[in-house]
């Protein structure tokens, strides 16, 4: 599986790395894992919604990661508003 978009910050407040993946899923996301939490399947079209509704509702990394991928087509498959896949 190869990323859509990847981050890593080396300055700042936080030292981290971030990977977002264009995926089609289905079924139930595991309960346990590696320790992270809060995961769920969301289709893009939620997605673009809850960024333009509720930007703050994610974080500063996350916000520039959107803002990126939603102003751009998605390694050349520009999408319907609501077609199933998710972010």
């Amino acid at each position: 599986m190869t990323p859509t978009f990847l981050y890593q910050t080396r300055r700042g407040p936080v030292d981290s790395v971030g990977f977002f993946f264009r995926v089609q899923a289905s079924g139930d996301l595991t309960e346990h894992g590696d320790g992270a939490a809060g995961h769920e399947w969301v289709p893009l079209a939620e997605v673009r919604r809850r960024f333009q509704d509720a930007p703050d509702t994610f974080d500063w990394l996350t916000q520039a990661a959107l803002r990126h991928l939603l102003t751009h087509d998605w390694a050349g498959h520009d999408e319907p508003e609501n077609d199933g896949q998710g972010a």
